[in-house]
């Protein structure tokens, strides 16, 4: 690994660093009008400040939770709610809800300052796009790095962000609060770093803050830095004073305490946390497969090209870079070498371990890629000054410049798949079929970017304003539209992002896990008892066994269908009034007070009954969390509300 400024004479004159001060200068702006251009290009069709947030998969499941989130925050000064439109009554904001505290935050103060919560939602999205050049140059300095090396690898870093497989995927489909915490943890190593070789203390009160926020940003976080901090803490050992040790423990604990707010809310719904299907999950053979950039899996990959020349670069320059700081003992080798390898055989071996599998740990290629790009912008740095490759032989020298030709190929190949180009013509009278253009990589649409939000979308949420009524719930297979119509809709849903592990989900007739009995006769039993008034397919067909004879065509809405049930879907299972609700809370009125109630909600240990009644757990033989009973005499008209 290249040396950092001041450990060297430079030995040019004044004339020579006028010439690297602007050559750095005009590199720099280069990076800068790149990052914008890149950004812009991808985000153009977005309509990021139209008003609405984002709607593609994981945004429309991260918008509702942002909008509950927010909502309890400005009424109650909680992060977590109880919210009776999802899944007949769900407590929003505990453990599945864990990943998007940060996001949160962001969204809530921007909307108290005056920006609109939607635009504020969306906003995160631009300004992740501007950091990665920012922080991994900022990252490389605080490593020591010579700043030209810092902005190679800042360069490099880039190129990942925006046209790595993976890492794009990621935050196109939502995971942007992921893939910016695999960004910025390589911020809080060099924090560390500086502080434990004995700099100012400052350093460590930027650790404990930037700790803090990025577990809160996301709780990934933690797997990827506890191996490399504690690494330099060993290191340090005897060394270090006494009073650094306990002030990097007093950070770790300044870390637990801005979070302990959502921790303790995950830890008190625990009971509930199920099992779930894992996705992401990566084993040894997809080193190979990505290797040679073959999309396996895309549960594992994602549904698009899985492009890796920029990571995979970054790997063989960073491991190189890394061989080298071990031989020449260069302090840095250790933290970055613990961090890759942790990384690296997190995705490509958990995927052997149900423990691992669980926190979908494939998707640590994209910190482990981040990281990589400070020791590879020190080797290309080292190796430009040494004159290795200026003193080669003709040979080596060939042969560099064949490897540069192949890989500046592969990068170039990587860049055109994410970017618009002509589609090549087909010569007329001759028929190619599509999967083979599309092998050859050819394909209808290229860039995988935003868009505006879909119009059957938009055309399913105004229909179901107009005629729902709020007395019954509206079951949705496509969970992508069923997580929409809760930030744009008043219905209660049955539905959404299918792999919620949560026991609650036995509320959604489409998650498999709950609900292994396809019949008939076992859907109308779910109508019956989620008070199910409306059905809206996308895929399946309505005359399949688990639907025959039960639904009755209202409307189409290509490529969804909306049903009328043929059951009589009510909110109370026994005794009768009219059931309304808001967040944290659900009304009856017009009920007789001498009869049992059970309202078909989802019971909740913080939820009490008023004024002057007695809530109980009505339990239910498929469904472990129970819905509520409210005992006779009680008041005709009564609130069930979250007391926290």
């Amino acid at each position: 690994m290249a040396e950092g400024p001041g450990t060297r004479a430079l030995g040019i004159d004044e004339r020579g660093r006028g010439n690297r001060a602007r050559w750095f200068s005009i590199a720099v702006i280069g990076l800068v009008i790149l990052e914008i251009g890149l950004a812009v290009h991808t985000e153009r069709h977005a309509r990021l400040f139209s008003g609405e947030p984002l709607s593609m998969l994981d945004y429309d499941t991260h918008a509702e939770q942002m909008m509950r989130a927010t909502d309890a925050m400005a009424r109650w000064g909680r992060t977590w709610a109880y919210d009776p439109q999802l899944l007949a009554g769900y407590p929003t904001g505990m453990f599945f809800e864990a990943d998007n505290k940060g996001w949160e935050l962001w969204t809530f103060l921007l909307w108290k300052a005056g920006v609109a919560r939607s635009t504020a939602f969306n906003l995160l999205l631009l300004v992740a796009h501007l950091l990665p050049g920012p922080v991994i140059y900022a990252a490389g300095r605080l490593f020591r790095l010579d700043r030209w090396d810092a902005l190679a690898a800042a360069y490099l870093a880039v190129g990942l962000w925006f046209f790595d497989g993976m890492t794009r995927w990621a935050w196109v489909s939502g995971a942007v609060a992921f893939c910016l915490a695999a960004l910025l943890s390589v911020l809080p190593m060099g924090m560390l770093y500086r502080f434990v070789r004995g700099e100012s203390w400052s350093w460590v009160v930027a650790l404990a803050l930037t700790l803090g926020l990025l577990h809160m940003l996301h709780p990934g976080t933690f797997v990827f830095l506890v191996v490399p901090l504690t690494a330099m803490v060993v290191r340090a050992g005897r060394s270090m004073p006494l009073q650094r040790h306990f002030a990097i423990g007093a950070a770790a604990l300044f870390t637990i305490g801005l979070n302990f707010g959502w921790l303790s809310t995950a830890f008190r719904f625990a009971p509930y946390l199920t099992d779930h299907q894992p996705f992401f999950v990566g084993t040894a053979s997809f080193l190979l497969s990505d290797w040679a950039g073959v999309t396996r899996d895309i549960m594992t990959t994602g549904p698009i090209d899985n492009r890796t020349a920029f990571k995979f670069l970054a790997w063989g320059l960073a491991g190189v870079g890394l061989w080298h700081g071990r031989r020449t003992c260069d302090d840095r080798w250790l933290p970055m070498a613990a961090s890759l390898v942790t990384l690296l055989g997190l995705a490509y071996l958990g995927g052997y371990f149900w423990v691992l599998r669980s926190i979908q740990q494939y998707r640590c290629v994209v910190p482990a890629a981040m990281l990589a790009c400070l020791p590879a912008g020190a080797l290309v740095g080292h190796a430009v000054r040494s004159g290795a490759v200026r003193n080669a032989t003709g040979v080596v020298r060939g042969l560099l410049g064949v490897g540069a030709l192949l890989a500046g190929s592969c990068l170039a190949q990587d860049v055109v798949a994410f970017l618009p180009i002509p589609v090549p013509r087909q010569m007329p009278g001759v028929r190619v079929f599509p999967p083979f253009l599309a092998a050859l990589g050819f394909k209808e649409e290229h860039g995988i970017r935003h868009q505006p939000p879909k119009k059957d979308f938009a055309q399913v949420a105004a229909w179901v304003r107009e005629n729902d009524d709020g007395q019954g719930r509206i079951l949705v297979e496509w969970w992508t539209l069923a997580e929409y119509l809760l930030s744009r809709s008043r219905a209660q849903v049955l539905g959404g992002f299918p792999e919620r592990n949560s026991e609650h989900a036995a509320a959604n007739l489409f998650a498999r896990r709950h609900h292994p009995d396809r019949t008939a006769h076992a859907t109308e039993r779910f109508f019956e008892q989620y008070a199910v008034r409306w059905v809206i397919l996308t895929f399946i067909d309505d005359k399949s066994e688990s639907f025959e004879g039960l639904l009755d065509l209202v409307i189409e809405i290509p490529p969804h269908r909306v049903y009328r049930t043929r059951t009589s879907g009510n909110l109370l299972a026994e005794g009768a009034g009219r059931v309304t609700w808001g967040l944290n809370r659900i009304d009856v009125a017009g009920s007789d007070p001498e009869s049992d109630l059970v309202l078909r909600f989802h019971w909740m240990s913080t939820l009490q009954c008023q004024p002057g009644c007695v809530l109980k757990r009505e339990p239910l033989s498929a469904d472990k969390v129970g819905f509520m009973r409210i005992a006779a005499p009680h008041p005709a008209e009564l609130s069930v509300v979250n007391s926290y």
